[in-house]
């Protein structure tokens, strides 16, 4: 009796741990695509609504990535500017 007892228990927590961890996976996705409810059968008015989505995604890239470029290059100049003015003013200290 006591191993039926057993048995039972060990399926009950079982299938408890199942529950939980699907549980668990449902609310971090949930957590993690907030934005991107997208229904698993995507029609065509779904799907045009996310390209359009992806688009203004890599646009916002872009922009970002044309920035820190930009940031980049003025720092660059900034750095040879210091240089040639460090350059400029030793030229007559050297002894």
């Amino acid at each position: 009796m006591s191993k039926d007892v057993n048995l039972n228990t060990c399926k009950f927590i079982n299938e408890t741990i199942k529950s939980i961890s699907t549980k668990l996976k449902a609310a971090y996705l949930n957590a993690l695509l907030p934005k991107y409810k997208v229904q698993r059968t995507v029609t065509r008015k779904s799907n045009s609504w996310w390209n359009h989505q992806l688009k203004q995604e890599r646009k916002e890239l872009r922009k970002l990535e044309a920035r820190i470029k930009e940031h980049i290059m003025k720092k660059e100049r900034i750095k040879e500017h210091n240089i040639k003015e460090q350059k400029h003013n030793t030229k007559g200290i050297l002894i």
